[in-house]
């Protein structure tokens, strides 16, 4: 297993992405703590560098689950790969893996999620009814004693609904992950 800044270079060896290595160290401290059977699941997989770290530091049979839409409107010209593929093309996603990667729009999907959640990454739309559409599909789905994460805390509307919904009652990691244990 690699450790956090050796993890970092692999990933950027190979995609892009604004998650770094105080986030991938909150990740991996969260994912650490789940047990076989347990629930990872992932809004907003875009590259797939969270997942990759999720992925990267759960225990063999966690499950490792993450939700987005294919090349949405307006993605940026220099994004030229898929969602998705690089989980996919390093067989993290493969025939009896526990690493599932579901194309689709997330709260369709929730419609239909009935399993129980132990850790949950938010990190899809950062308008303010983008983050607050996840969080009403998502988080009731996650078991007590369960966490949920939201990326980038420093986007203006993804900050404020967060501080709307629960004010004090959080905890912000190095001002762009926020930590909240349900």
């Amino acid at each position: 297993m690699m450790n956090i800044p050796d993890l970092d270079v692999w990933i950027a060896n190979h995609i892009q992405g604004g998650f770094g290595q105080a986030d991938m160290a909150i990740m991996k401290e969260e994912v650490e703590k789940l047990q076989p059977e347990d629930i990872y699941l992932e809004i907003g997989v875009d590259e797939g560098r969270s997942l990759t770290v999720a992925r990267h530091y759960a225990h063999d049979e966690v499950w490792t689950i993450g939700v987005d839409y294919i090349d949405p409107p307006g993605r940026a010209p220099y994004m030229n790969i898929k969602l998705g593929h690089f989980p996919n093309g390093t067989g993290m996603i493969s025939i009896g893996k526990r690493c599932i990667y579901i194309h689709g729009d997330a709260n369709m999907v929730a419609q239909l999620w009935e399993k129980p959640i132990s850790l949950l990454f938010i990190d899809g739309d950062h308008s303010y009814e983008g983050v607050q559409k996840d969080h009403t599909a998502w988080v009731p789905k996650v078991k007590k004693g369960g966490t949920v994460l939201y990326h980038d805390y420093d986007h203006p509307d993804t900050k404020r609904f967060l501080d709307d919904t629960y004010g004090d009652n959080k905890e912000v990691c190095h001002g762009k992950i926020v930590r909240v244990r349900v």
